[in-house]
């Protein structure tokens, strides 16, 4: 059970971490210049990011990186397709799977959202050693499994039980 300083530091993190959970969730809707006349939402350019990184992966591969339905996968590529930065191709001998390439403009536009991801990682973790990056991880990790096993318990029961009476 942490101390009071401590309870003051952890309510402190929380606040913080929500104000940018909140301001992520709310640009990532929002569309943005990735170049002449290339207007995409961020989710959007995560798609290309990972499709650039990742050329030839499958819908449902990248659905997995995502951590989302295939569904919403699907939605995402088939935007990406109609302003013409993404293509599939089937695989020889498999006419199920699809591989997702970029196009040369998809590729550029992926290209930019890495310089953002690469300023960003600078700017973040550039003074950080190996046990501390290993830190960020490991706390990374973990609110990715609380955020998870909150999900599914509001899907599952109307809400986590957090000790709250209902």
């Amino acid at each position: 059970m942490p101390d009071d300083g401590d309870a003051q530091i952890i309510e402190k993190i929380t606040i913080s971490l929500m104000r940018v959970i909140n301001k992520i969730e709310q640009g990532r809707r929002v569309a943005r210049s990735y170049g002449p006349g290339l207007s995409l939402t961020r989710v959007e350019i995560e798609v290309c990011a990972l499709i650039f990184r990742n050329d030839g992966i499958t819908g449902s591969e990248l659905s997995g990186l995502l951590g989302v339905t295939r569904s919403a996968t699907s939605q995402i590529v088939s935007k990406l397709k109609a302003k013409e930065l993404v293509s599939e191709n089937y695989a020889p001998g498999d006419a199920k799977r699809k591989h997702l390439h970029l196009s040369d403009r998809g590729r550029d536009a992926a290209r930019i959202a890495g310089q953002y991801q690469s300023a960003m990682a600078a700017a973040l973790f550039g003074s950080a050693d190996t046990a501390e990056l290993h830190g960020y991880l490991d706390f990374i990790n973990r609110l990715d499994r609380c955020h998870t096993e909150a999900i599914a318990a509001w899907e599952t029961s109307g809400g986590p039980d957090f000790g709250a009476p209902r």
